[in-house]
């Protein structure tokens, strides 16, 4: 196991130096906090078109019940398929589709990709606790 130390060089870089013997230090640029946001805004914006019109649909009177029915369900399934891509490229790539418009990535500390269980699992657990913590407050 390699120990790991960070730090930003003049530039504004994540450096990582290895103890290994290969010794080569790793450069990535720290993702802004608007940046971050940004891609979660976008993410859900994809999700909402995708839902939105099931549900308007769903809720609209003057639509024939089957019909809102149907659309409800497509749209339900859509947004199924879209969290399963989201959390499959999250998983592989490090990135979610809003992730990858505002060019940013999921790394661990060593710069490499953190895979599933940390990418989809510590997103949750943080999403799941920030919820929480808004029905709190």
């Amino acid at each position: 196991m390699c120990m790991l130390e960070a730090r930003l060089d003049e530039e504004g870089l994540m450096v990582i130096d290895r103890d290994d013997p290969a010794g080569k230090p790793v450069y990535a640029h720290l993702a802004a906090r608007g940046d971050r946001s940004l891609s979660w805004v976008l993410d859900a914006i994809l999700f909402t078109l995708v839902m939105l019109p099931g549900v308007v649909a769903y809720t609209d009177p003057t639509v024939y019940p089957s019909t809102a029915e149907a659309l409800f369900m497509v749209g339900g399934f859509a947004t199924s398929i879209l969290t399963l891509i989201n959390l499959w490229l999250l998983s592989v790539r490090g990135q979610t589709l809003g992730m990858r418009v505002m060019g940013i990535k999921l790394v661990g500390a060593s710069g490499n990709e953190v895979g599933f269980f940390r990418a989809v699992f510590l997103r949750i657990w943080v999403m799941s606790g920030l919820f929480v913590f808004a029905a709190w407050l």
